[in-house]
């Protein structure tokens, strides 16, 4: 007999697996994933077509794949027959959805709550579930949202990390940073493919539940303002970002950089890294050229680029001290979003000729003082001419 999952789900004693890849598996993975229970993966029929692909990021197997002392998850309305198959296999730790609890609490119309945290009927919320430059369009348009949608007050719901981008625009009633509340929101969205509400508006590009997104054709060929404006905000092409708007605090530091300087910024999440090689030989030319050259990163886990100085801090910290300096010289990343809107200085570098078309920073304004070089097919020699010639603009 299969137990009930509220009761024997959360004894951490073997891996976790859902079996089923349907939205009631869906369902069940964003509870646990609210309640920080760790899911191995998902199971399917072994003639699936799902076999070998991924569910809301995690592997799809067969049966046969998975240890008999793992837990299994039945998330499906055949959980007797599928029960019956795992117990002749071998299995014996079954368990049946049936008792966890949304944490989101919704009607047709409004968010309500989460838990104990309720929600303002006359307060729009965005949740903004994604990347530093995704928070930033999306709270850039939200004057333009208020004004269209006829919203008497929005608040922006964004990781701690992003808090300081929200609270640059006046406009934004209320700022909440809470990682674990932008993740719920984020599952609830997806699993109920619920993107709008009288007060509430998913800051994101819509997704099936396979995590594959919802777009027109014909977006997907235009700018990244263009796709933010009409895909995510639902607004027309007349409204505008608030780029003058944007008040950001930054950090009262010593380490202010001169127009002697030069950040070197590698990494990004979203686009083809390029060989640590090419950055060196940038950061030599620099040099020769009398400039200190500096390398942004995260922490150790990133390699500063040999001949230059680690530059380390949140996205307040790094927008202070790189505000005077020469140029920022650094492949495309949300954070060239936040520094663009700064109107520092930078060389922008695009490995990626798709990222290039749509995300290129100058969509923003034609009078930031940005360059751009996609360095798609480009040799190192060529690369680095763009960028010294571009220096020479800047």
């Amino acid at each position: 007999m299969a137990e009930k999952l509220f009761d024997l789900a959360f004894e951490n004693k073997s891996e976790l697996y859902i079996y089923g890849t349907g939205i009631k598996a869906g369902d069940v993975f964003c509870k646990l994933r609210y309640l920080n229970v760790r899911i191995q993966g998902f199971i399917e029929r072994d003639d699936s077509d799902r076999i070998g692909t991924f569910f809301w990021g995690k592997r799809v197997c067969t049966i046969s794949e998975v240890s008999t002392e793992a837990r299994i998850i039945v998330a499906s309305g055949f959980w007797k027959e599928i029960e019956t198959r795992l117990l002749l296999k071998g299995y014996r730790n079954i368990y049946v959805d049936n008792d966890l609890l949304d944490p989101v609490d919704a009607s047709d119309s409004y968010l309500l709550g989460i838990g104990d945290y309720k929600f303002d009927e006359d307060t729009t919320y965005i949740v903004c579930p994604y990347g530093i430059g995704d928070t930033l369009y999306v709270c850039a348009f939200l004057d333009e949202y208020k004004k269209a949608k006829n919203r008497r007050k929005v608040c922006a719901i964004v990781k701690k990390s992003h808090s300081d981008i929200p609270k640059a625009f006046s406009f934004i009633d209320e700022v909440i940073a809470d990682d674990s509340m932008v993740e719920i929101l984020n599952c609830w969205a997806i699993r109920t493919q619920t993107w709008e509400l009288k007060n509430f508006l998913y800051g994101h590009f819509k997704k099936k539940l396979d995590m594959i997104f919802i777009r027109n054709d014909n977006v997907i060929l235009d700018s990244m303002v263009t796709q933010y404006r009409r895909e995510v905000m639902g607004l027309s092409e007349h409204s505008k970002l608030a780029l003058e708007d944007f008040a950001f605090t930054q950090t009262e530091s010593r380490d202010c950089l001169d127009a002697n300087s030069i950040v070197l910024m590698p990494y990004a999440n979203s686009i083809k890294s390029l060989e640590i090689s090419l950055w060196e030989r940038v950061a030599s030319h620099l040099k020769k050229l009398g400039y200190s050259a500096f390398t942004n990163v995260k922490g150790p886990e990133e390699a500063v680029v040999p001949g230059t100085e680690a530059l380390t801090g949140d996205i307040s910290y790094v927008v202070s001290v790189v505000r005077n300096c020469k140029a920022v010289i650094s492949l495309r990343s949300g954070l060239c979003d936040v520094l663009a809107f700064c109107k520092v200085p930078m060389i922008v570098l695009y490995s990626d000729k798709n990222m290039y078309r749509e995300w290129d920073l100058r969509y923003i304004s034609e009078e930031l003082p940005i360059q751009s070089i996609c360095t798609y097919d480009l040799s190192d020699d060529l690369i680095i001419d763009q960028i010294i010639e571009g220096l020479s603009k800047q």
